[in-house]
């Protein structure tokens, strides 16, 4: 009873703390895309959203599932916080570095105006400033929510600060850029000055333990890079198959439908910061529990998820009015098929944690490796004849797919958890040992 009620507790404090900078960064969100909408044009914010979305596709690259396993390790080994630590730190920013070269290369080989491929250039520097973020994942592991929040916020009130300076300055798309750039480092001074103390900010190069570090979390690194794909590799797509004519103002579009489900997903991965590093105690500790704990998360998603479909399907048109101005009325079909991919992702991001938490991160890349070429098959069907309507589609018929399987896969191996199977560790203590 006392554990219930202490699960209960932090529950609600970390929620508090997490809402609040949600909440701002909503309002940032909304003001942002208002803003860009407004003095960028159609075909500036249709650059903007193919920059944003490129990117994005690198950021999986950029990881590759390290930082996800080191918070699950951190919450069962806290001892061992500065060595886990130090070791993820120098893997990251090696994979972060690689990613934001292939960005480069990418981008030299992809049709775009010379000024979006500078901006893309200059954004992709966000890639290794990012992976230098990676001691932050001690504050979440610890479930020190205030300091993350404050953290979070500090970080997008300032890009939106300088954003507000280059667009006022005139700056448009190579502005706003180095804007979203420069407060990336203003949150990584801040991680860094919060985490003074619980580890070395200095990473440590060894590349046996390295070895053992992308083995372990291989699959899970492969699952987000197939997750990228099937969220964001239809902006590469769409820039690749309409026509020069049309392609900006199209991207445009689906770029602002894409804003809502983005918008409403903050929920989930909000809880989910907080249950998460629960969920890897508690394989540990309570397997029961676990049990109980994700059942009750699955139930209350699931009763989240459906109003939200009505409302969002209902007031679409509303809803991009308001967020980017007239004229985006085109978007509303594309935001109606949309948000049934939220939907989607509010009930399978729990089942795909729960794998995670449990030492299966490889069950749920069985998902995404049907899922990703069903999705880019799609969608050489549909944008042809379809366009961004047909990318929309795509996208949320991938995420059903992936939805059905993670439970299955979900409520198999929970019930092996609980008959007495141990998790693994990312770093073993001493010597390296078999990775299980």
């Amino acid at each position: 009873m006392n554990a219930s009620l202490d699960l209960r507790r932090r529950l609600t404090r970390n929620m508090s703390w997490q809402s609040g900078s949600q909440i701002v960064g909503l309002l940032l969100g909304l003001a942002t895309t208002r803003l860009l909408t407004w003095k960028l044009g159609k075909v500036g914010w249709g650059r903007f959203s193919f920059l944003f979305g490129f990117i994005v596709l690198f950021q999986a690259f950029s990881d590759l599932g390290v930082s996800t396993l080191l918070i699950r390790d951190l919450a069962k080994t806290p001892e061992r916080t500065r060595e886990l630590v130090r070791h993820v730190l120098g893997l990251k920013v090696l994979i972060a570095t690689g990613a934001m070269v292939a960005a480069w290369i990418t981008a030299a080989f992809t049709p775009l105006d010379p000024k979006q491929r500078w901006a893309i250039d200059v954004f992709a520097l966000i890639l290794p400033i990012q992976a230098m973020t990676l001691p932050a994942a001690i504050l979440q592991a610890q479930l020190r929510f205030a300091r993350t929040s404050v953290i979070e916020i500090l970080t997008r009130v300032s890009g939106f600060v300088l954003m507000v300076g280059a667009v006022a300055l005139g700056y448009h798309l190579m502005g706003v850029t180095l804007a979203l750039v420069g407060g990336e480092l203003v949150g990584l001074a801040a991680v860094l000055f919060a985490t003074r103390g619980l580890a070395s900010a200095v990473p440590t190069f060894d590349s046996p333990r390295w070895r053992m570090l992308l083995a372990a979390s291989l699959p899970l690194g492969a699952a987000a890079i197939l997750v990228a794909i099937v969220n964001r590799f239809d902006f590469q797509m769409l820039q690749w198959m309409l026509p020069a004519s049309i392609r900006d103002v199209e991207i445009g579009y689906y770029g602002a439908a894409y804003r809502v489900p983005q918008l409403v997903e903050r929920l989930p991965l909000l809880v989910m910061a907080t249950i998460f590093p629960i969920m890897s105690q508690l394989s540990v500790a309570s397997p029961i529990r676990l049990q109980q704990l994700y059942h009750q998360t699955l139930r209350n998603f699931a009763l989240i998820a459906a109003p939200m479909v009505a409302i969002v399907t209902w007031q679409a048109p509303m809803m991009l009015r308001l967020l980017c101005g007239p004229g985006y009325e085109p978007a509303v079909p594309m935001l109606r098929l949309l948000v049934w991919s939220s939907a989607f992702v509010y009930v399978a991001v729990v089942a795909g944690n729960l794998l995670i938490a449990i030492g299966h991160q490889g069950a749920s890349l069985r998902a995404w490796v049907i899922a990703a070429p069903i999705n880019i098959g799609l969608n050489l069907m549909l944008i042809p004849r379809y366009g961004a309507r047909g990318a929309a589609a795509s996208t949320s018929v991938s995420f059903l797919i992936v939805l059905l399987i993670v439970l299955v896969l979900a409520e198999r191996r929970l019930k092996d958890t609980i008959i007495g199977q141990t998790p693994v560790s990312i770093v073993p203590a001493g010597e390296p040992s078999r990775v299980r």
